[in-house]
């Protein structure tokens, strides 16, 4: 009797009772008291047998409404686009597991979503390219490692001029001139990673969309356990490359010095 409970006899309109002889129609399973049932000689619900009708308690429908929510909810989680990516692709390629999981991929639907380009991630600025190799971002920290160099050349030389060089090298820098092609340089480098702390997480996403329908190509189903396991492999995080980055940089570094030395500056 508990699916029958606060269930009314669809002839009598009275609320079942633990007691009641209660008799279900073979044809829909729409219950009724034998007694009405008998003096009624059918089925309530006699008209709607033709359509496929089946009679089911408050507690069943609820069940089937919960269940159609759920399935509703893995066809948006499944179907659902941002940029031409799913929500699940999204979610397997971040990891996101976790507070710090979770926030990323909120943050990257709410860029994508509504299209927008600016948020803030100071470490993006702060720490690139390190924060860009550690993403696997490798095109844009190569460009940034080799850009970051090139801005870092006055720096760079008047350190050698200061302590290393002779004194008429580093009067010879120290003028004016020299100093404030530095100082330009620097205000460059500054507004590089103010640019980054802004713009970051957007190139970051745009990395993401990019990587994940490069491969979804390689994959015809996209359901797969294969499918799954590479995504979470092209977006895991990469230490090995941040190292790779420092050691880039500090090639470079080293090698305009290891050139000022041989040019007798």
């Amino acid at each position: 009797m508990e699916e029958l409970k606060n269930v009314k006899c669809g002839f009598c309109d009275k609320i079942f009772q633990e007691q009641d002889d209660v008799v279900f129609c073979p044809d829909c399973g729409a219950p009724a008291h034998r007694s009405c049932w008998q003096q009624e000689g059918e089925c309530i619900y006699a008209d709607r047998h033709g359509n496929g009708f089946r009679w089911c308690s408050p507690a069943e429908a609820a069940r089937n409404e919960a269940r159609e929510h759920r399935e509703q909810a893995e066809i948006d989680f499944c179907e659902k686009k941002y940029m031409g990516v799913s929500e699940r692709e999204m979610l397997y390629f971040l990891g996101a597991s976790g507070p710090q999981g979770l926030y990323r991929m909120a943050l990257m639907k709410y860029l994508a979503e509504g299209n927008r380009k600016v948020s803030f991630n100071v470490f993006a600025g702060i720490l690139s390219p390190y924060n860009q190799f550690y993403k696997g971002m490798s095109a844009l920290g190569v460009l940034l490692t080799i850009v970051n160099f090139v801005t870092s050349i006055p720096q760079i030389i008047l350190y050698y001029a200061s302590f290393v060089a002779e004194e008429t090298a580093l009067e010879m820098f120290n003028d004016g001139s020299f100093v404030g092609v530095a100082n330009i340089m620097s205000w460059i480098q500054l507004s590089m990673m103010a640019l980054l702390c802004v713009f970051g997480d957007y190139l970051y996403l745009l990395h993401m969309v990019k990587t994940i329908k490069k491969v979804r190509t390689l994959y015809e189903d996209d359901r797969s356990e294969d499918y799954v396991m590479a995504l979470a492999e092209a977006g895991r995080t990469r230490w090995s490359r941040v190292l790779i980055g420092f050691g880039i940089q500090l090639v470079l570094v080293l090698g305009a010095i290891n050139l000022l030395a041989i040019l007798g500056v």
